[in-house]
């Protein structure tokens, strides 16, 4: 019996130093040696949204901002070649000499296909830049109300 006391005592020393030397004394460090290491619960990260709801707001946003840029580009493609056309018809009026017969119509010619082509880039641009900003801003709105 003496030698049970004996060793009880020897290993409750021994476990006490150790725990000690580790910087991780206990009341008790028979139960902390006895006791199995429990990892700590880690959430599972959840996803904000789900694939379908990201790809049904990207399709709605890329729908509007298509047509956006198609409409604008040629409603400025349109502007530009009338406005072009009358510009270049004043001023070819003004600057061609008169033996020639081509001075309006030719200055209406080139008037067109000069300012037709930029129309079409400055109307792609005032019709595309804030139906872009407005579709992605309503695409994260979207996907932010998706998941409550």
């Amino acid at each position: 019996m003496k030698t049970m006391q004996t060793v009880a005592v020897t290993a409750t020393s021994a476990l006490a130093a150790l725990a000690i030397a580790g910087g991780t004394a206990a009341a008790d460090p028979i139960a902390q040696a006895a006791a199995p290491a429990v990892a700590p619960a880690v959430p599972q990260a959840q996803p904000i949204y789900s694939q379908d709801d990201f790809n049904d707001a990207l399709g709605q946003a890329s729908t509007q901002i298509g047509l956006a840029t198609a409409l604008g580009g040629m409603t400025g493609g349109g502007v530009g070649l009338l406005g072009g056309c009358i510009a270049g018809a004043v001023v070819g009026t003004a600057l061609m000499p008169p033996a020639i017969s081509a001075d309006a119509p030719g200055g209406c010619i080139a008037g067109a296909g000069l300012v037709a082509g930029i129309g079409t880039a400055v109307g792609t641009l005032v019709a595309g830049v804030p139906i872009t900003i407005y579709s992605l801003n309503q695409m994260n709105n979207t996907l932010q109300n998706s998941h409550e």
